[in-house]
C-alpha cells in the first residue's frame, strides 16, 4: 500500500472535492460550500471515495494543517485533536487530507474529513518509541492533531499504521470509524 494524494467521489454528487478546502458562503441557511444551489453539499454529508474511502463534511473551527488528526462536534465543527477533545468521548475523529498547507478558520472552510479507507496520511511526532503497525495510535499532548506511540495521550482504536515512522514524519494510516479507547 502507499499514501495517496488524489482522492475521487464513487457517488454521483457534484461538488463534492475530497483534495480541496472550500470557502463557506453564508447567504442561507443552511451553509453552502461554494455558494447555494441545487445538490450543493451541506455540512454532514457523507460520500464514498476511492479506496474504500468515506468522507463527512465538515467546518474548521480552528486552524487545521495537512495530514492532521482532527475532531468533529454534532454540528460538523472540527478542531486539531488534542486529548481534551478526544477523551470527551462525543466527538467522531478523522483525518484532514486536502492538498493546501493548512485552513484558517477566518475564511470559513469546509473540507472533507477521511473516517474510513486505507492509503491516508497522518503527522507523526517523537522519535522513540517508534510508531509502528504493532502500537496504538495516540494523540500529541504537544502537537494538536499529530499521533505519538506514547502513552501520554489518548488512544485512537480503527487507526492502524500502515509503515513504521518516527519524528516530524508522514505515515501510512487505515481507518475504521477511528474513535478513542475506553477509558481515555
Amino acid at each position: 500500500m502507499a499514501i495517496l494524494t488524489s482522492w475521487y467521489s464513487l457517488d454521483d454528487a457534484p461538488g463534492v472535492d475530497f483534495n480541496n478546502a472550500s470557502q463557506v458562503v453564508v447567504s442561507t441557511v443552511p451553509e453552502y460550500p461554494g455558494g447555494a444551489g441545487y445538490n450543493t453539499p451541506n455540512l454532514g454529508d457523507i460520500h464514498q471515495g476511492t479506496n474504500g474511502s468515506v468522507w463527512v463534511l465538515c467546518q474548521a473551527s480552528t486552524t487545521i494543517s495537512q495530514y492532521n488528526a482532527v475532531v468533529f462536534d454534532q454540528l460538523y465543527k472540527a478542531n486539531n485533536a488534542t486529548s481534551t477533545l478526544v477523551a470527551d468521548g462525543s466527538k467522531q475523529v478523522g483525518l484532514a487530507q486536502f492538498r493546501t498547507a493548512s485552513v484558517d478558520p477566518a475564511a470559513n472552510p469546509v473540507f472533507w474529513v477521511a473516517i474510513k479507507g486505507t492509503g491516508f496520511a497522518v503527522n507523526v511526532s517523537g522519535s522513540t518509541p517508534t510508531v509502528s503497525p504493532a502500537t496504538l495510535c495516540y494523540t500529541s499532548n504537544t502537537l494538536p492533531g499529530w499521533i505519538v506511540a506514547t502513552v501520554t495521550g489518548c488512544a485512537y482504536y480503527g487507526m492502524s499504521v500502515v509503515v513504521s515512522a518516527t519524528n516530524s514524519a508522514l505515515t501510512e494510516v487505515i481507518l475504521n470509524y477511528p474513535r478513542r479507547s475506553v477509558g481515555g
